[in-house]
């Protein structure tokens, strides 16, 4: 296998968050809701937090005052939303590249190398985003923290859809993309350990079942970091929100044959409205003057451009999640199936090792501990992190990298 370094990314003034009008939007619509709520003096469904807190914290004070102080703080916060929107998208701060080496290329995906000696460790990214979360800064990476453990670490990165992958779902990604990496690894190195993050957990739980039935294919250890898998956990309101998100973007589908990341990403911010206000409010009050408010103004941005830099979904991929996992909840139900055959977890013959973290709202832990219910006797962790948290966050070395890398030394003892 070549060895060939990447160009580094294009770096120009931010466009996000993404979709910004509707960040715009729902920032705007929570503060009018907000005064709403509070004139009424109600708890009623349309209330927001804010609107709620105003009115058991004032209620009591005359309506008329706090009304305008309310009104003013609503016309602050937005004003520091803002400043904090720009702040992002001024700011000069360009992710480091590690540049990883491209070990090898299956169409328009490529197994990158992070370096390092003894055994193989091959992460496996979600195809919702880019692969480098797992390499995000050189103090919060995972990858480069599993190479000063002693071992050599690859990673997939998906790519873009090109002409192939525009008709790919997750079985062909699984079997024309993850399974011959995995061939081509373990026939240079031996078996090799298997890491796969959210829905890379799932595509890397289906490669290894099939690449057990291949001698020239061995996988030595599974491991999946918030994997979905039982879609009846994230919430009859979620899976609502992405039938309908289905439903408005099937004419894109049918016309371009996929699903663009704008929309994805629009997807994500209705789940939780308003997240990405409170995120750029607090973001905006940094002072880059200040050494630590930069470094959290670093990691913040390196977070940002990651999550809006995801790629497009090819059509195959959409249909299978939204309606197949999120609609009929086909892996938890034993129906989900790759080369005809029902993904089953009970079958895999290797250890395996699951994470499920406490504050995960995107995955949420019931989800990813209903597969660890599925396999044969796995080792679980729960960190108490969210689900990005859990990658790069403050305490993800202690509560997530460490003790995977503990199992993983222990696990390559025995091989």
């Amino acid at each position: 296998m070549g060895i060939v370094k990447p160009q580094p990314p294009n770096r120009s003034r931010r466009p996000g968050p993404n979709p910004l009008p509707l960040h715009l939007a729902m920032a705007r619509s929570q503060y009018a809701s907000a005064q709403a709520a509070f004139a009424q003096m109600t708890q009623h469904r349309g209330a927001t937090t804010l609107g709620r807190h105003w009115a058991d914290r004032y209620g009591h004070l005359p309506k008329a005052a706090v009304s305008r102080a309310l009104k003013d703080y609503c016309e602050q916060r937005l004003s520091r939303f803002l400043n904090g929107v720009e702040q992002y998208q001024s700011d000069s701060f360009s992710r480091p590249a590690s540049q990883p080496a491209i070990v090898c290329t299956f169409g328009g995906t490529r197994v990158l190398s992070h370096g390092g000696v003894g055994q193989t460790i091959l992460l496996v990214p979600s195809l919702i985003n880019p692969s480098w979360i797992l390499d995000l800064l050189p103090a919060r990476s995972f990858a480069a923290f599993l190479v000063e453990r002693g071992f050599h670490v690859c990673s997939i990165d998906w790519g873009q859809p090109g002409l192939a992958e525009g008709r790919f779902g997750l079985e062909e990604y699984c079997l024309a993309r993850l399974v011959p990496a995995i061939a081509a690894l373990s026939r240079e190195r031996g078996p090799i350990h298997l890491i796969g993050y959210c829905l890379g957990g799932n595509i890397a739980l289906a490669a290894a079942l099939e690449a057990q039935r291949k001698v020239e294919a061995g996988v030595a250890t599974f491991t999946a970091i918030a994997a979905p898998w039982d879609f009846s956990a994230m919430g009859d309101a979620a899976r609502r929100l992405v039938a309908q998100t289905y439903h408005d973007i099937k004419p894109v589908l049918a016309r371009t044959g996929v699903m663009p990341a704008s929309a994805l990403q629009a997807l994500f911010a209705q789940l939780d409205p308003t997240q990405i206000e409170r995120k750029f409010v607090r973001f905006g009050d940094l002072n880059p003057k200040d050494p630590e408010d930069r470094a959290a103004m670093d990691h913040f941005i390196a977070i940002e451009d990651w999550s809006n830099s995801g790629p497009d979904l090819a059509q195959a991929v959409v249909e299978e999640t939204f309606i197949g996992f999120y609609g009929a909840n086909t892996p938890a139900k034993g129906r989900w199936q790759v080369a005809g055959t029902p993904v089953d977890p009970s079958r895999l013959h290797c250890p395996a090792m699951i994470l499920a973290a406490g504050d995960d709202r995107i995955v949420p832990k019931a989800s990813t501990l209903a597969l660890a219910r599925q396999l044969p006797a796995p080792h679980v962790i729960s960190p108490n992190a969210g689900h990005v948290g859990m990658m790069v966050g403050s305490k993800a070395q202690s509560q997530c990298w460490t003790p995977v890398a503990d199992w993983l030394v222990h696990q390559s003892g025995r091989i």
